[in-house]
């Protein structure tokens, strides 16, 4: 159940960065505007996350080759700042994946968050961030 759980929330984060593919326009020429900061939390620990992260990475370089994300009538980049929220490895507490994600959004500023914890107990608390 939890495998079918976390595959599914994979697929709609790559879903989510691939619907700009679509949704951006022709615009390779001109000059871009700031990019959108996506947010990835992941768990660098386990193959989960080393391969959603390199899906991740894949996509946006992607959608960056096609111009990027057409929003608001300008063509943006996505920018990926990926940190590891430990949450895979064994004893790491609840409160340290939280404050892996309260980073990307406080510190960091994301537009976006993308992924996230993998463990339930951390991936319920995240919820309310």
């Amino acid at each position: 159940m939890e495998k079918t759980r976390r595959g599914f929330l994979k697929a709609v984060g790559v879903t989510l960065i691939g619907s700009g593919a679509m949704i951006s326009g022709l615009g390779r020429g001109q000059a871009q505007a700031k990019p959108i900061l996506v947010g990835c939390p992941v768990p660098r620990a386990s193959a989960y996350g080393q391969n959603g992260e390199r899906g991740m990475i894949l996509a946006a370089e992607e959608i960056n080759a096609a111009g990027g994300v057409k929003l608001g009538g300008t063509q943006r980049p996505l920018k990926l700042e990926i940190i590891d929220t430990r949450d895979e490895e064994p004893g790491v507490p609840t409160s340290e994946v939280l404050l892996a994600i309260e980073k990307l959004i406080l510190q960091k500023k994301s537009d976006v968050i993308v992924g996230g914890p993998c463990m339930s107990e951390c991936g319920l608390a995240a919820i309310d961030l």
